[in-house]
């Protein structure tokens, strides 16, 4: 999920598609955020970059909670039913959990966009 876009936005659609592609277990959603996001933070500060860490968890709780989420959640799990042995049990089971996650991380998003106007 690298490219182009904002930073942070690339590892909003990691987590995102992980979750939704069953990659990453719902129970692990809020320790996967905190890894990743610690983890890209660091890599940025190695690197010299000096910004602001709220716009970058910005971009990634926005691209996970909105850009990726919202889409890629039913696209994927449809793709991803016809191609492995997962039940569809066991996907609705991992969106029961995923779901409110990600409606936490957009509340975050929106709370971050007003703090950084």
């Amino acid at each position: 999920m690298l490219g182009y876009g904002a930073i942070g936005e690339d590892i909003g659609q990691t987590i995102a598609v992980g979750l939704a592609r069953l990659d990453i277990a719902a129970e692990q959603a809020r320790e996967m955020d905190r890894i990743i996001f610690e983890s890209y933070l660091g890599g940025l500060r190695d690197a010299g970059w000096q910004g602001d860490a709220r716009s970058v968890r910005f971009a990634y709780t926005a691209a996970a909670a909105f850009g990726t989420a919202v889409a890629w959640m039913t696209i994927i799990g449809v793709l991803e039913l016809s191609k492995r042995d997962d039940t569809q049990d066991a996907m609705l089971d991992q969106w029961a959990i995923v779901h409110p996650f990600l409606l936490d991380l957009g509340d975050e998003a929106l709370r971050l966009m007003d703090a950084l106007r």
